[in-house]
């Protein structure tokens, strides 16, 4: 198995990404970005978008192209 296959569950997705930082990565940038309650957000590769928690409500749009990862993200 392939990590690649791992990667298609959501869940291993996210823990890969806090394993090597890059959930660590994002916080900085939202952090750096500080977007305003309102703003609108377009998030292009979004895949699970496990990261929403940490903005204001603002008008986001993700995008990805696995199916399973949108689905994810709709129901957070």
């Amino acid at each position: 198995m392939a990590l690649t296959d791992l990667l298609e569950s959501p869940q291993l997705y996210v823990a890969f990404q806090r394993l090597i930082g890059g959930a660590r990565m994002r916080s900085v940038c939202i952090g750096k970005l500080a977007p305003k309650e309102g703003e609108r957000i377009l998030d292009i590769g979004c895949g699970p978008a496990y990261y929403l928690p940490e903005m204001p409500r603002v008008d986001y749009h993700g995008f990805d192209t696995d199916a399973v990862y949108i689905e994810h993200a709709r129901a957070r």
